[in-house]
């Protein structure tokens, strides 16, 4: 099993440096590399600290995923409600990604997931991944303030 991880962060770190993409954490026990992939100091700004989370699931799935950080539990009812009504009308016009709600923290949290297997990975299709997946949380981080602040 070791060895598996070895492997799993030597291709994880050649994807990234191709990339162009840091590696912000690296946890090679449970084969789990966080990516940086926006990092803005503006706070207004949707995509300040997001990251994309990759996952080896096994040999031949790895698990990438970005959180919101916009919890379920934080939202009125009918917002989370209208949230997650888009967010699921949404997954039916992905071929590849869903959101889903995930623990973080301990809060459920809107996260955007996407399974892709590690032997077809190049360093330009990684990057699309981790963009996709920012891109996708963003736009929900956008959306959402652009409900609660009407």
């Amino acid at each position: 099993m070791r060895k598996k991880r070895k492997k799993f962060a030597r291709k994880i770190k050649k994807l990234a440096k191709k990339a162009d993409l840091k590696i912000f954490e690296l946890d090679e026990e449970i084969g789990k590399a966080d990516v940086v992939v926006a990092g803005f100091n503006d706070d207004r700004d949707p995509l300040e600290n997001l990251a994309v989370f990759v996952f080896e699931e096994d040999e031949n799935l790895w698990e990438f995923s970005c959180p919101s950080m916009i919890e379920v539990n934080q939202m009125e009812n009918f917002r989370a409600a209208a949230v997650s009504l888009t967010l699921l009308e949404k997954n039916g016009m992905y071929k590849k990604g869903c959101w889903a709600v995930r623990e973080i923290k301990g809060a459920p949290t809107f996260v955007f997931l996407a399974n892709e297997d590690p032997h077809s990975l190049n360093g330009e299709e990684f990057r699309k991944i981790c963009l996709w997946l920012v891109f996708q949380v963003a736009e929900m981080r956008i959306n959402t303030l652009e409900f609660k602040n009407k």
